[in-house]
């Protein structure tokens, strides 16, 4: 086996500067520890991977690209020079000159997609460009890369019917986590709830739209209990309606008429007046709505903040989710009847009892309705969830079932393998690699429901 030096590129996109708010302590810590703890923390994808890539003998680091008062400790420390309105690309583009990897591997999507075909020429000693991502799109741009790993096999088809040769690596748990959590003092000491979500409500996100109308429904018809994150979203969603039906002039009027509008039909006078200077696009749009088809118009927050919280990450994600007696899940629109999101590998491997839509590889992953549940509409997705809450030995059978199967199959250490295969499979194609010259040290049957 090849040993490599890997630098994996990566955001948090989900949170940011919070962080320094919450724990103002972190802007006296040098990057090295700044980074220490953001892992320790277990935020968004974390660096289970990397962690695992390394305990196989790999020099593995870190970016994270996004975050910027890390980012800018990083500056400081090396004497760096960046322009501040690209301070995410060039201050990432400093750090991986200064450390020379021989494989670069992106998560998601994190740089500009034009770059992606310069990259070798930009950084002559890079022997492979990896990409990793869960959703399909750029299919021209991520040709250019040298291995690209995607999480669900109807993407993976999709990508090869671009002609882009797409190898299938799904996302996994990072069993990690639970001494993380013991070692924070977290101790699982009752459910805090019985149906829960933790995620996109589908507002603001064009691919996850069918989820917002299947949680309305879930709000409706059980007592599910969600932590979203929907604020950032709302001028999004506006500005971007707007922008679809053509209209540029001062919107501040028609985005409170949206915001204000709500899925029950507008029977008010003042709404009738509001809806009567909608442009045509619009009013056909706030028609859909009240027939729950399209793209949502009101943050599901504002239709049910009893029930809604602030989202959560990190490890107190984690153990709210093993304090969950089932835990939702939905993918986007754009699986294409395939299965795989990271949220069916959290939940399982934190023995919850998940509860997630169904799709043509979901006997790959679980085996249903004994590992995990399954639903074909939201009808049989209600039927179920009443079932659960009814019979708790069958439900804390399949939770642990689950969670034996995710630790057994569906961990880091399980897809480091599998990428390394890879890795070293495209060296030995090319150009081959120099021993690292430095030691590295690496980082430390279940009853039926029917």
């Amino acid at each position: 086996m090849r040993h490599y030096r890997l630098v994996r590129l990566a955001g948090l996109h989900y949170v940011g500067e919070e962080l320094y708010r919450d724990n103002p302590h972190l802007r006296d810590l040098s990057y090295a520890q700044q980074q220490q703890w953001l892992f320790s923390e277990a935020y968004v994808y974390s660096n289970g991977i990397s962690a695992a890539l390394g305990r196989m003998g790999h020099e593995i680091h870190e970016i994270v690209y996004d975050l910027k008062p890390m980012q800018e400790t990083w500056v400081r420390e090396n004497g760096a020079h960046y322009n501040p309105e690209s301070w995410k690309t060039e201050i990432a583009f400093r750090q991986i000159e200064s450390l020379r990897p021989d494989v670069l591997y992106i998560q998601g999507s994190t740089l500009p997609y034009p770059l992606y075909k310069q990259l070798k020429k930009m950084f002559p000693f890079l022997k492979l460009v990896v990409v990793h991502r869960g959703f399909p799109g750029a299919y021209k741009e991520l040709a250019a890369v040298d291995l690209l790993l995607i999480g669900m096999p109807s993407m993976v088809r999709r990508y090869r019917q671009e002609g882009v040769d797409a190898k299938l690596v799904y996302h996994a748990f990072d069993d990690r986590i639970h001494d993380k959590l013991a070692a924070a003092g977290y101790t699982k000491s009752s459910y805090e709830c019985d149906f829960s979500y933790l995620g996109s409500s589908g507002f603001g996100h064009q691919s996850h739209a069918n989820r917002y109308w299947d949680l309305l429904g879930l709000f409706e018809k059980t007592d599910i209990r969600m932590w979203l994150d929907e604020q950032q979203q709302v001028q999004v969603q506006t500005r971007n309606l707007l922008r679809d039906i053509g209209y540029s002039g001062n919107h501040e009027e028609l985005a409170m008429a949206l915001v204000g509008l709500t899925l029950i039909p507008a029977d008010a006078e003042d709404l009738r007046k509001k809806l009567a200077i909608l442009p045509e696009k619009m009013q056909s749009a706030l028609q859909a709505n009240r027939n729950r088809q399209g793209y949502p118009l009101k943050p599901l927050g504002a239709l049910f903040p009893q029930r809604i919280h602030p989202p959560v990450f990190g490890l107190r994600m984690y153990d709210l989710m093993r304090r969950s007696k089932i835990s939702f899940n939905n993918h986007m629109s754009q699986s294409w009847g395939s299965v795989g999101n990271l949220r069916m590998y959290e939940s399982t491997g934190m023995g919850t009892c998940l509860l997630t839509d169904t799709g043509d590889n979901i006997r790959d992953l679980f085996e249903p309705d004994r590992e995990v549940v399954t639903y074909s509409s939201m009808d049989e997705c209600v039927e179920k969830v009443r079932y659960l809450l009814d019979h708790d030995d069958v439900r804390r059978q399949i939770g642990i079932a689950g969670q034996k199967r995710t630790l057994r199959d569906h961990t880091m250490n399980n897809r480091a393998q599998q990428v390394d295969s890879l890795i070293q499979e495209c060296l030995n194609r090319g150009t081959p690699i120099h021993s690292i010259p430095r030691q590295f040290q690496p980082q430390t049957t279940v009853p039926s429901m029917v």
